[in-house]
């Protein structure tokens, strides 16, 4: 769907507010989520499993699933972003920082 808006206010019903998502929204997060998966690589961090998000992602927006689009990309994206500043628990550990 695309609406031209003017100056005029518009009232848009019989779509869901979770289906009333621009396109753009998405692209810009896959975009926001390519980048950190360069930052990522650049680091020799394993990134396949956010590139096979970013896959999936693209897919959901190739069906027209925007919101669950855009939440898989930002999630990936916060979490490699965690991952890359190091903050990430590593899987066995006791849950206890250095030193603490």
């Amino acid at each position: 769907m695309a609406l031209t808006v003017g100056e005029e206010p518009i009232l848009v019903q019989g779509i869901a507010p979770d289906q009333f998502l621009p396109v753009e929204v998405v692209a810009e997060a896959m975009q926001g989520l390519e980048e950190a998966i360069s930052r990522a690589e650049r680091k020799r961090m394993d990134a396949s499993d956010y590139k096979a998000k970013l896959k999936d992602a693209k897919a959901m927006l190739d069906d027209n699933h925007l919101m669950l689009a855009l939440s898989l990309v930002q999630e990936a994206t916060n979490e490699i972003n965690r991952r890359m500043r190091g903050l990430e628990i590593m899987p066995g550990s006791s849950g206890e920082r250095p030193g603490g």
